[in-house]
């Protein structure tokens, strides 16, 4: 698709690798954060709605930016 879109090889590095990242950390977190309610002795169905979505999206915006600037500089693309 990247190579569609004009862009480079690349460019589906970066993207598939982010996502690839993303998810497992999504995951992981709705994973163990109910959990960890749960060994704290809260009720853990506070960490599966809104809590665990607002800690996953932040992680992975932030694992999407981090593998994009990692890469374009291994690369020396920036």
């Amino acid at each position: 698709m990247a190579l569609i879109g004009g862009g480079t090889y690349f460019l589906g590095l970066i993207v598939g690798f982010s996502m690839f990242l993303s998810i497992i950390a999504a995951v992981s977190i709705s994973t163990l954060l109910p959990l960890a309610f749960r060994r704290l002795n809260y009720d853990p169905a506070i960490a599966t709605g809104p809590f665990a979505t607002l800690i996953s999206d932040i992680v992975t915006l932030v694992i999407y930016f981090s593998v994009a600037i990692l890469f374009l500089n291994y690369l020396n693309l920036i």
